[in-house]
């Protein structure tokens, strides 16, 4: 193996050495500022952020930034005077960077394009009747439907007061807010969300109920090339305590499913899902056939390269070592 010399590395290191810092902004100008910059989103412009900024005058206030000084600008003032509001969470996608702010009044949830006229206050908290907001899901909508947490519930919004309603899950008893929800795909125009005490939940927007299904605790999806899969966790009856998980490709024809031994995730492989069990059993299955066992005793750690991957094994020949698989037999 070719090694390089001291002098060498410290040649590499010359470009590095020379890129001094540039100062983009002067935060009140002639005195130390107040808070530093707080970059949070992105603006319709590429390569631009939005950012709290301090200008000395108007307090920290919303800017936007492409990296250099003269590309720094200012675009709203949610607070007159020297103050300015407290920024708590944010998400953007390619139109826009929806926020939430407290400006003394309470939390507000906002949004901007990066221009003035475009940064306008979508609802308050106190107009929905709850204390807290979270940033929204941006990158998982379905048309113009995002989610966020208020208090602990999932709700959905289009960005109005009318347009923003908690979801409902329906049991035998009637209607209750999803506690504790989050969305963890959306597909085949469809929510799915995960939440603490009463497992997972396939969801629609846009009825009056926007519910589908639920299924019961210790429930997660696993994601397939963005394809939800269902894995549900079960413990037996005692004295054996037989512990199983079971896996459901949801969207496919027929809803094929799987049990394996113990409790585990699967992991994607190939054209289909990995899985470890509690024998140590490689398992590859294809959503379709039989699962099929690729090694006798992995022993985890699988780590995705390329299109292959790779796991810590035992072999009684050469004892444990690295393998590789592709989700064939041959290929491992």
């Amino acid at each position: 193996m070719k090694t390089l010399s001291l002098g060498s590395c410290l040649a590499l290191l010359v470009p590095l050495a020379a890129q001094s810092p540039v100062r983009l902004f002067d935060q009140a100008p002639g005195q130390t500022a107040s808070q530093g910059p707080t970059v949070f989103g992105r603006t319709t412009r590429p390569g631009e952020m939005l950012a709290l900024l301090d200008d000395g005058v108007r307090g920290p206030e919303l800017w936007a930034t492409n990296g250099t000084a003269a590309g720094t600008r200012f675009v709203f003032e949610f607070v007159g005077g020297p103050g300015g509001p407290l920024l708590l969470s944010a998400a953007s996608d390619v139109a826009r960077t929806v926020f939430v702010i407290d400006r003394g009044i309470g939390q507000e949830m906002w949004e901007s394009d990066g221009s003035g006229a475009g940064t306008r206050l979508l609802f308050s908290a106190a107009r929905l009747g709850v204390t807290f907001l979270d940033a929204p899901q941006l990158p998982l909508q379905i048309g113009g439907q995002w989610a966020f947490t208020a208090d602990g519930d999932l709700w959905l919004s289009d960005g109005t007061v009318a347009g923003t309603t908690p979801v409902l899950v329906q049991t035998a008893q009637g209607l209750f807010r999803m506690q504790g929800g989050f969305v963890v795909s959306t597909f085949g125009g469809r929510f799915h969300a995960q939440h603490y005490q009463f497992g997972v939940s396939i969801f629609t927007p846009g009825s009056t109920v926007p519910f589908l299904s639920q299924v019961g605790p210790n429930a997660t999806f696993e994601l397939l090339r963005d394809e939800p899969i269902l894995v549900q966790q079960f413990v037996g009856p005692p004295p054996f305590s037989l512990r199983t998980t079971t896996v459901t490709a949801i969207y496919r024809p027929g809803t094929p499913t799987q049990v394996f031994q113990g409790f585990g995730s699967p992991f994607p492989l190939a054209n289909g899902l990995g899985f470890i069990d509690d024998s140590m059993l490689l398992w590859y299955w294809s959503l379709t056939q039989v699962p099929i066992v690729l090694h006798p005793a992995a022993m985890g750690n699988v780590l995705f390269v390329g299109n292959r991957w790779l796991f810590d094994g035992f072999d009684p020949a050469t004892g444990n070592g690295p393998w590789v698989t592709d989700g064939t037999l041959a290929g491992t």
